[in-house]
């Protein structure tokens, strides 16, 4: 009787062995499970960054950190080793990495701008572009892309904020965009510029450890407040940001605009300072010498903004990651 069950057992386990044999053989080979990390490969583009940047030649591994973002099966990990090895390049170089395109000849200077905005009522994010030309040499056309095809900036389009103003250097402009309450990512961008003679530069840059965490602080004005003076005095505390680099240079700018919702734009420059060493904590509106001018702000409603910037340069371009505090006050020096 125990042989029989025996027999039995075995018949039955042979069966059902043949049967899983004949199962699996109809089945796609097994895939292996959704949780199994795969080993990570290497773009040959981040390769030949590496390979450039032990060489030296940190034109070709700027070139090769941007082919390896244009790689559609880049992961994340590759972008940011892409990015990190960037860094390694800005220490090397001083704040200098050199790119594979150049700016308009007529062009004195442009800056990129990734701003962090500190207000009473809220935090926002801007990016912005800037710069310095003739009067005739104003660009016809600034767009900016983030890679592949997200337009930010457009002037022919609409698609931010343009200003041209007149000061020492001849023209400054601008072109501003919406403010986020994100900022925008380290990654790839494209910038093209056109002049008015016809001349295209078609550029691009990354974006990479631009964005500050912090803002300075501003003593007075405070939020709000209604001075007697025309002359109000303005203190902060020395600033650097948490992402601040021994490398990169600073520069201050304190800036004092009228509001008047009656007009389109709603505000206009009052009074501005710029000073490149960011060596000072206080000045006097309208009567610092260091000011853009002299003048006495009339009864009004203003804001008053604490910009620091911290500058590296990509090819022509300047990179700044800027922190700025902004205080509403009024002035009601009438009645003196």
């Amino acid at each position: 009787m125990r042989h029989t069950m025996i027999g039995h057992t075995l018949i039955s386990y042979i069966a059902v062995a043949a049967l899983a044999t004949f199962t699996l053989a109809c089945e796609p080979p097994p895939t292996a499970p959704a949780d199994e990390v795969q080993p990570e490969v290497t773009p040959a583009a981040l390769a030949v960054a590496h390979d450039a940047y032990l060489d030296n030649d940190f034109r070709a591994m700027s070139v090769a950190i941007k082919h390896t973002f244009l790689d559609p099966a880049a992961s994340a990990l590759s972008k940011r080793n892409a990015l990190d090895l960037l860094q390694k390049a800005y220490e090397v170089g001083r704040g200098r990495v050199p790119a594979d395109w150049h700016l308009p000849r007529a062009l004195k200077r442009v800056k990129v701008n990734q701003i962090r905005k500190e207000e009473p009522e809220k935090l926002t994010f801007e990016l912005q572009i800037a710069g310095n030309c003739a009067k005739e040499d104003v660009p016809v056309q600034i767009r900016l892309v983030q890679a592949p095809d997200k337009v930010l900036l457009d002037r022919k389009a609409g698609i931010g904020v343009w200003t041209v103003e007149t000061d020492d250097e001849g023209v400054y402009f601008e072109i501003e965009g919406n403010e986020s309450a994100r900022p925008a990512p380290d990654g790839l961008y494209f910038l093209d510029i056109e002049m008015p003679d016809g001349e295209v530069s078609h550029g691009w840059f990354m974006m990479s450890d631009m964005v500050s965490s912090d803002t300075p602080r501003v003593h007075s004005p405070k939020p709000g407040a209604i001075l007697n003076t025309s002359n109000p005095t303005v203190t902060w505390d020395d600033f650097q940001s948490p992402q601040y680099k021994p490398y990169e240079r600073r520069s201050l700018g304190v800036w004092v605009v009228a509001i008047d919702m009656s007009q389109t734009p709603p505000w206009s420059v009052a009074w501005s300072l710029w000073s490149g060493k960011a060596d000072i904590t206080t000045t006097t509106v309208g009567a610092d010498p260091k000011g853009d001018r002299q003048v006495q702000l009339p009864d009004g409603n203003y804001w008053v903004g604490v910009n620091y910037g911290e500058r590296r340069r990509f090819g022509d371009i300047v990179l700044v990651r800027k922190s700025r505090t902004s205080r509403p006050f009024s002035v009601r020096a009438g009645g003196r």
